[in-house]
């Protein structure tokens, strides 16, 4: 072999080297990009933080839906599949999430049983919930008014903004309920959730305790209803 020949394929070679060296650098690169990213997450790094919005921007946060004021869906009302097969409205998904991580961080096992719902699926909840109160024996005008303590009319449910969740656990023996209960009740209000029915508010939701139900309105707004006491009814009147 002569020695420009050698030469040659010497140059070559570092060549060649030199181009595996660039690429292996490149897909190095592209890979810390995408573990900086959070591995393909669909959520951003702060998923759980939220904007800061004008009262009227958070206006759909704080819909009053109850016995006296039906639910209407608004600019932005997208139901979507959050964990468990239920539906929940997708702006309060990122917060949900964090809660959800953060109160399983805390050996809790957190499960939505309910969420959204149509109207269609509350009327079928509402007439079996009468049907138990005649079933037990309750007059058909007493079935009704017992029923409706616990379950809305088709319009006039929580649930059917996208903004109400059962939240109860995934395995009672390992976690009773009432932990994640107690849990909720103290942390919600941290991503934006409150307890929507407290048992000493009854006469003014309308609504019998329900220490599952949970309802998000905003970080800002939960912790003033939390730290005040009231229900959404009260803080909505006195503003």
């Amino acid at each position: 072999m002569s020695v420009r020949y050698a030469k040659k394929n010497d140059r070559r070679m570092r060549s060649l080297i030199t181009i595996a060296v660039f690429v292996l650098l490149i897909v190095v690169l592209l890979i810390c990009q995408l573990c900086l990213k959070g591995g393909g997450d669909d959520f951003p790094e702060d998923f759980g933080e939220e904007p800061v919005v004008s009262e009227e921007d958070s206006s759909w946060q704080l819909v009053l839906v109850n016995r006296d004021h039906p639910f209407s869906p608004q600019t932005g009302f997208s139901p979507v599949v959050f964990e468990n097969g239920q539906k929940v409205d997708s702006r309060i998904v990122p917060a949900l999430k964090k809660m959800f991580e953060a109160c399983r961080r805390d050996g809790l096992l957190p499960c939505v049983t309910s969420a959204y719902r149509s109207p269609e699926q509350q009327r079928q909840i509402l007439d079996a919930k009468v049907e138990e109160m005649l079933a037990a024996g309750v007059s058909e005008k007493d079935a009704v008014t017992e029923a409706l303590g616990w379950a809305a009319e088709p319009g006039h449910s929580e649930h059917e903004t996208g903004l109400a969740l059962d939240i109860n656990s995934s395995n009672e023996k390992k976690c009773p309920s009432r932990r994640v209960y107690a849990w909720l009740a103290e942390h919600g209000a941290e991503y934006g959730f409150i307890l929507r029915y407290p048992e000493e508010k009854t006469a003014v939701t309308g609504v019998e305790y329900e220490p599952w139900h949970f309802r998000y309105v905003g970080r800002k707004a939960a912790e003033e209803i939390r730290s005040s006491g009231v229900c959404l009814e009260e803080y909505l009147s006195g503003r």
